[in-house]
């Protein structure tokens, strides 16, 4: 089985594959009960799928002395996406294991399940529930060491920042480690190594980070989720990212022209209104542009030119 992604958070959905492979029958077929589901960390069982499937026998190659076979297609093709491939390979499954799942991922039988993850699901490690019945016996999965995901949530707080050194306190809410990542971010500048550090974040453990420079980011949960180690409660301010934008002098005063994708909207900006257009990067905080001009961005944030995101 694989799992996509392998880490997430709550409000979320994970694609589940399943393999049912049937290369060890010979000439009879079977029909076998299979129970498909995942376990929550709390317990819960929820099934993706109980039913009965009927697998024929594979199709069996004539002796290389009795010529080539006529039939072209002795089966449907399978569009086994890579990453289904990429899962296996990266798995803790011994080279035997391997290399069976993998010769016989083509004659195999291919099912795809979502579940989705509540805004109030528990968090920690998941387990995938994989049984075969067949004739008063049970199979289960060979990959039962990977089929697995966890659900992951790590919180900031007490972020400060003076005289060019900060810190923020993070907290795993996880009863599960979880690997983090802080990056250092100099705009306009290349991220070198010393800015950036990764390690793993123990089961409801809290850390403390410092850094010496603004803007500094939380990422986890495979760098999908990205926080802002800024000061709570305020915005960062970004400019709207669908207008056209071309820069031109006019004269002797710089300015930008923003066209609309579609129909014939079309904007000057000059003095402070382009000011704040150049400073809303997604990174500054709302107090900073508010006192470049606070009527003009207030005027701005009103026309859609410039968006307020919540970390």
């Amino acid at each position: 089985m694989s799992i996509f992604p392998k880490r997430t958070v709550r409000n979320s959905t994970v694609t589940i594959h399943w393999n049912y492979n049937t290369s060890g029958l010979t000439s009879r077929h079977i029909y076998p009960f299979v129970r498909i589901g995942v376990q929550a960390p709390d317990g819960t069982v929820t099934m993706l799928m109980e039913k009965h499937i009927l697998a024929l026998p594979p199709v069996m190659l004539p002796p290389a002395e009795a010529g080539p076979v006529t039939q072209k297609n002795l089966y449907l093709n399978k569009n086994t996406p890579l990453l289904v491939l990429a899962d296996y390979l990266s798995g803790a499954h011994s080279r035997e294991t391997l290399v069976n799942i993998l010769q016989h991922i083509q004659n195999g039988r291919h099912y795809y399940f979502t579940y989705t993850i509540p805004a109030d699901a528990p968090l920690g490690k998941y387990t995938l529930l994989s049984e075969l019945y067949n004739e008063g016996q049970v199979k289960y999965s060979k990959t039962a060491a990977d089929d697995c995901f966890w659900v992951e949530s790590v919180t900031v707080s007490n972020v400060v920042y003076e005289d060019g050194a900060g810190s923020a306190l993070l907290q795993n809410q996880c009863p599960e480690p979880v690997p983090v990542r802080v990056v250092q971010y100099h705009p306009g500048h290349a991220l070198l190594p010393q800015n950036v550090t990764a390690f793993e974040l123990p089961a409801r453990a809290k850390h403390t980070v410092s850094f010496a420079s603004m803007p500094a980011f939380l990422l986890y949960n495979e760098e999908r989720v990205c926080i802002p180690l800024v000061p709570q409660g305020e915005p960062v301010v970004l400019r709207n990212q669908q207008w056209i934008s071309v820069s031109k002098n006019t004269g002797s005063e710089p300015a930008v022209y923003l066209m609309a994708r579609e129909g014939d909207a079309a904007i000057t900006l000059t003095g402070v209104c382009l000011q704040l257009w150049n400073a809303a990067d997604g990174l500054t905080a709302r107090h900073t542009l508010q006192r470049i001009n606070g009527d003009a961005y207030d005027e701005m944030l009103l026309n859609g030119l410039l968006h307020e995101l919540n970390p």
